[in-house]
């Protein structure tokens, strides 16, 4: 069965990013995975960089909640100064990283597709409706401040397929461009 990354099934504002490249270029070879050895005659030779293994780059370190959760929860609070940190799951999968008294705001992740997504509210005072009704205001502020991508389909074992968000009209017929599924970017 495919995977995709997990939404909470009431979310109302939903958009898609991917995680940066979590690489750095290696300051050794300067990104070409190769380095100039003396040799015995007073030459050069181009060896393996021991750095990276030859690659030219090394893993960087990264840090889900200070590269993810803090700048999303800070510019949460930018574009909507009633919103305040908290900790909520929302089933297995969706931890909600902020709340206002209308709505949660969360963070998904899978294979480095990630979800901002915002979920209204119960209320118990009978204000549903409120609820949605901001969110409904808030929508395109939101999508416009989080996430490059949008989901463009769902293939029948689970898996889904995202695109670029400026990547021009979404179709059937108009699926050229880098495509990302299921969190592995295709160009082709």
């Amino acid at each position: 069965m495919g995977r995709c990354v997990s939404t909470p099934s009431n979310a109302q504002i939903v958009t898609y990013g991917t995680l940066g490249d979590d690489r750095e270029t290696c300051c050794n070879c300067d990104g070409s995975g190769t380095v100039s050895e003396p040799t015995e005659d007073f030459g050069e030779d181009d060896v393996e960089c021991p750095d990276c293994d030859g690659a030219g780059y090394i893993e960087a370190f990264f840090d889900f909640e200070d590269d993810v959760i803090e700048p999303f929860r800070e510019h949460l609070r930018e574009l909507f100064p009633s919103a305040s940190p908290c900790s909520e799951w929302l089933g297995r999968e969706d931890h909600a990283v902020a709340e206002n008294c209308h709505a949660y705001f969360g963070i998904s992740e899978y294979c480095g597709m990630v979800a901002y997504w915002a979920v209204p509210k119960e209320n118990e005072n009978g204000y549903a409706n409120l609820a949605n009704r901001w969110l409904d205001g808030i929508t395109s502020k939101f999508e416009a401040a989080f996430g490059t991508m949008q989901r463009v389909g769902r293939f029948s074992n689970g898996g889904a397929i995202y695109r670029a968000k400026d990547g021009g009209p979404v179709g059937a017929d108009n699926l050229d461009g880098p495509v990302v599924i299921g969190g592995n970017l295709c160009t082709g």
